[in-house]
């Protein structure tokens, strides 16, 4: 005879399994509503510690608003240890930072986002809402120092491009023609929101890294050395 405990974990089996397969599908949005069962049952789910994972990469595909942050802030610090997280681990530490960045506890977000190393696709990022905690915390020579982190690593980022520029357009010009076909087939349409390429949101990052070291020595009257950063702004 079955067991209510058998049921139970078929249920959680079953939500598990439904949120990856739906994320498999691209059906992002659906894929979080199964996940978010598992989040508010918590610890008691046995795939509690899993769908951590899976978060991480529905943050990628849907919208700040759609509460992947929310749903990642449920968890701790000790959460993120997991050898199983090792990929995407990086990426969760910026992620909780933000989260508790947002809820004003910046001495949680400075903790997590000093995390991410420098190797990693979201140091940039991290170090700008680094450098905006410590300048909230009155932390004046670390924020300078994370905003420059974020100038440094895009000059690195620059250089590496430069080399690939002729690789690069031939992809451009590859997918170009790959969305042109789609197009042509209907299967393509346009977006209500703009898509920026990594390499166009690390350059929106560090004009606001420009903005606010700027902003920073004009606070404390060195003005030659704010006109330097704030000249870096582009016209456009």
């Amino acid at each position: 005879e079955r067991q209510a405990g058998d049921d139970e974990g078929n249920v959680q089996r079953a939500e598990f399994f439904m949120g990856k397969t739906l994320f498999n599908l691209k059906f992002y949005s659906a894929s979080l509503s199964y996940f978010t069962k598992i989040v508010d049952k918590g610890p008691a789910h046995r795939y509690y510690q899993k769908t951590l994972q899976w978060l991480a990469s529905l943050s990628r595909f849907l919208p700040e608003s759609a509460g992947v942050l929310e749903k990642i802030g449920k968890y701790n610090r000790q959460d993120l240890e997991q050898p199983a997280l090792e990929p995407v681990r990086n990426e969760l530490y910026y992620l909780l930072g933000r989260y508790h960045y947002g809820l004003g506890d910046l001495g949680q977000a400075i903790a997590l986002l000093s995390q991410v190393p420098r190797e990693s696709d979201y140091f940039i990022p991290a170090q700008y809402f680094l450098g905006v905690a410590e300048t909230r915390s009155y932390h004046g020579p670390e924020a300078v120092e994370a905003f420059k982190s974020v100038l440094r690593k895009n000059i690195t980022l620059q250089e590496a491009a430069n080399k690939n520029k002729k690789k690069l357009k031939k992809e451009a010009k590859k997918k170009k023609k790959a969305d042109k076909k789609l197009a042509k087939s209907g299967k393509l349409t346009g977006g209500t929101t703009e898509e920026l390429s990594f390499e166009e949101e690390m350059q929106r990052y560090q004009e606001r890294a420009n903005l606010a070291l700027g902003y920073i020595f004009y606070q404390v009257g060195k003005f030659e050395t704010a006109n330097k950063y704030f000249d870096k702004i582009p016209l456009e």
